[in-house]
C-alpha cells in the first residue's frame, strides 16, 4: 500500500529544496562569473597572438588605428581582420573582440578591448596622435622590459584605445559593470609585450598615469 504524504510532509521536502537551491545558487552565479572571466582572458590572447604576428610582417609594430569613428576609417582590430590576421565582424554574436561581461559590439569602432595608445596613435606628449595620417611617435613592439609594458586589456565604454590620463577609478569601478575596466569581480585581464596573460585587480592599475612608465612606453 502506497503510502500518502501529509501536506506537512509536503512543505517540509519543498522548503529543503528550496534551502539546498539557495545554497546552490550562488555557487553556481561564481561559476559563471569564474567561466565568463576564462572566456574573456582566451579572447585576449587571441587577439595577442594575432597583433604579434602582424608586427612580425611589419617591421614590429601593431596595426596603427585611423582617429575617426566611422564605418571607411580604419580601426586597429578592423585592420587585423582585412589583413586576415582574426576576424572582426558585428554580425557574430559572440566575436573574440566582445567580453562575456562588456557592451555589445554593434559599430565598426567598437571594441571590448583597448589597447595602448603608444603603441597605435600616441603623441610626444602622451596624448593622441593630433593626425590620423602621423604616426611619428608611434612605439614599436619591441622593449627591454616587455614584461611590464602593456599591450592589451579589458578597455571601458568600447573604447579601443587607452591612455594614460584616461586611468581613474571612475574608468576602472564606477561604471557600469559591463562598461568599466575591472568588471571580473573589480579585477581585469591584461597582456604585456612579452606575451603573457594574466588577471590583475583594478586597484593595481591606479597608479598608472605616467605615460613615461615602462607600463606604457617600451
Amino acid at each position: 500500500m502506497k503510502k500518502k504524504f501529509s501536506l506537512i510532509e509536503l512543505l517540509v521536502v519543498v522548503a529543503i529544496i528550496g534551502i539546498l537551491a539557495s545554497m546552490l545558487l550562488p555557487a553556481l552565479g561564481q561559476a559563471r562569473k569564474a567561466a565568463q572571466a576564462a572566456s574573456c582572458k582566451n579572447n585576449i590572447k587571441q587577439i595577442t597572438l594575432a597583433i604579434f604576428s602582424y608586427s612580425m610582417d611589419n617591421e614590429s609594430y601593431a596595426p596603427t588605428d585611423n582617429k575617426s569613428n566611422s564605418a571607411s576609417n580604419l580601426q586597429w582590430h578592423r585592420t587585423l581582420s582585412e589583413k586576415n590576421y582574426v576576424e572582426f565582424n558585428t554580425d557574430i554574436e559572440n566575436p573574440v573582440y566582445h567580453c562575456p561581461n562588456g557592451l555589445s559590439i554593434s559599430e565598426n569602432w567598437h571594441n571590448n578591448y583597448a589597447m595602448n595608445f603608444r603603441l597605435v596613435r600616441g603623441d610626444n606628449l602622451g596624448s593622441y596622435d593630433p593626425s590620423p595620417l602621423s604616426y611619428n611617435y608611434l612605439s614599436s613592439l619591441e622593449s627591454s622590459h616587455a614584461s611590464v609594458t602593456m599591450l592589451l586589456l579589458d578597455g571601458y565604454n568600447n573604447n579601443r584605445i587607452l591612455q594614460s590620463s584616461e586611468i581613474n577609478s571612475n574608468n576602472i569601478f564606477t561604471l557600469a559593470s559591463d562598461s568599466k575596466i575591472a568588471r571580473h569581480k573589480d579585477k581585469l585581464n591584461i597582456s604585456y609585450l612579452d606575451g603573457h596573460i594574466e588577471s590583475i585587480a583594478g586597484s593595481t592599475l591606479l597608479p598608472e598615469t605616467n605615460y613615461r612608465s615602462d607600463f606604457w612606453t617600451p
